[in-house]
């Protein structure tokens, strides 16, 4: 069993941190990871909400890099000792964690995504959008290998 985290920006909808990259409101970022995610493994939004532990650098409605940066600070060295992959969506959340890296990056430990949301049109490509399922794919059949 891998444990993994997903880093997002802010919840607009809600300052509570069990709320990040929450899945059902409709066209949120935690919406979009989990229907990239349920078209390959039919996963249910509990399933998803059970699979990844989720993180918004932000609690705020609007995002500030400023603040976002200060929390990746307090929280980096817990992140990198409590979970063997750490997924960080998009490019305001890898500015924050002061990490120079490509749009799509892919480790052992260290996952970069373009921001999936409803505005990012890399994902309207076809084989950009099938890439990001088939790594959720595999984050999620590790995370929940012990589980079934």
């Amino acid at each position: 069993m891998r444990r993994v985290a997903l880093i997002g920006m802010n919840n607009p909808q809600s300052r509570d941190p069990a709320k990040a990259l929450w899945a059902e409101t409709p066209n949120s970022t935690g919406w979009h990871v989990w229907k990239m995610l349920n078209s390959r493994t039919g996963a249910s939004q509990t399933d998803y909400l059970r699979a990844f532990h989720r993180y918004n650098l932000g609690q705020e409605h609007f995002f500030h890099s400023e603040n976002a940066r200060d929390y990746w600070l307090e929280i980096e060295e817990n992140l990198f000792s409590q979970f063997d992959t750490v997924v960080l969506l998009g490019a305001a959340v890898r500015k924050a964690a002061g990490l120079i890296l490509p749009p799509l990056y892919v480790s052992r430990t260290l996952v970069a995504l373009p921001h999936p949301s409803g505005l990012n049109r890399w994902y309207n490509n076809r084989v950009n959008r099938e890439i990001v399922e088939v790594l959720l794919e595999e984050l999620y059949t590790e995370a929940i290998a012990e589980t079934c």
